[in-house]
């Protein structure tokens, strides 16, 4: 049994998951291209079965495990790409708190040094 309408079926399943999650904006539509690209990939690899005999004997592999190899490495390259823009932006996150809080004590500063410092001067209610 060939594994390539399942693989087919899973083609489909990520390019209208993601069309869904586009127009619901659940996705931002520079994510989405991403994940349609490897939709679209795993549908091409999965209806040229030709295509694939050629890959598997110039990798000197079994037929049936190129399909898969190949959805498994798209799959990879994607999270692991997510993975990355995660990293950075929790660096960001960092750096921004950082940032706040070297204002939040310059503004404390200043208010006492003016002798403002009071209820409605008071940045303690700004933070989460």
């Amino acid at each position: 049994m060939t594994s390539q309408p399942l693989f087919l079926s899973f083609g489909i399943f990520i390019a209208l998951a993601t069309f869904i999650s586009l127009r619901r904006e659940h996705i931002r539509p520079e994510h989405s291209t991403s994940w349609l690209a490897v939709g679209l990939l795993i549908i091409f690899f999965s209806c040229s079965p030709q295509l694939l005999l050629t890959l598997a004997g110039a990798l000197h592999i079994e037929a049936q495990s190129v399909l898969p190899g190949i959805a498994l490495t798209l799959l990879f390259g994607l999270v692991f790409g997510l993975a990355g823009m995660i990293s950075k932006l929790r660096d960001e996150k960092v750096t921004l708190a950082q940032r706040i809080a070297i204002l939040d004590y310059k503004v404390t500063q200043l208010e006492l040094e003016r002798g403002v410092r009071g209820d409605a001067g008071d940045t303690a209610t700004c933070r989460n």
